[in-house]
């Protein structure tokens, strides 16, 4: 079960005064208890850093949706430093594959000078396509973590498990879910204003 920094502060506050008494009675109670609680603590801690970065995934999202791109943002992190950040620019860029995933993997590439990027983490605001799918495992990220699903085209949950196809020769780490409404609401809004404005594109011709 996953729990908030601040519900396990509140969780360890109560639990704490009764480890003494835990020790005394029961050893192994006491042993139990104390890797509960550590295990607990690097759950947080890490929930917490992957709101972090998605957070900054979403600020590369929202310039994409400056350009009147499709809002996905994404950023590849290194020892607790983006190295590479991208956002999704296929039609301002006249580029097929400038996917925000791929964008930042590249970015990321040229800062390692390496085309491997083996202990890095990807960081998505939406399920990744077949496409990007192939670049993560080429990169060899250590592990992928994105927002949104992408229902009609997600390769990793949606509609195929890119990932853990058999004849793969790399297996990649997968955390979805991470600020999924935040990511969700980025990609929707962004649908909803693009109907609005043909409705009243629509709306002004006939009237002329």
């Amino acid at each position: 079960m996953w729990v908030s920094l601040p519900e396990l502060q509140s969780l360890i506050k109560v639990f704490y005064p009764i480890r003494a008494f835990i020790g005394q009675s029961d050893e192994r109670l006491y042993t139990c208890f104390n890797f509960f609680l550590s295990s607990e603590i690097l759950l947080a801690e890490k929930e917490s850093i992957d709101d972090v970065w998605m957070q900054e995934a979403l600020k590369e999202a929202e310039k994409a949706r400056e350009l009147d791109e499709v809002p996905v943002g994404a950023v590849v992190v290194r020892e607790g430093k983006i190295i590479g950040r991208g956002f999704n620019q296929p039609i301002s860029g006249c580029n097929p594959v400038a996917h925000a995933e791929v964008m930042a993997l590249q970015e990321a590439a040229a800062h390692v000078e390496n085309y491997r990027l083996v202990d890095c983490e990807l960081y998505v605001t939406l399920e990744p396509c077949t496409m990007c799918a192939g670049a993560i495992i080429h990169s060899r990220v250590k592990r992928v973590v994105f927002g949104a699903l992408e229902p009609k085209a997600g390769a990793l949950v949606s509609q195929s498990r890119t990932l853990e196809l058999p004849y793969m020769n790399y297996r990649v780490e997968m955390t979805p879910g991470v600020l999924e409404e935040e990511c969700s609401e980025m990609i929707s809004s962004f649908f909803r204003a693009r109907r609005e404005a043909k409705k009243a594109e629509k709306k002004r011709l006939k009237l002329c």
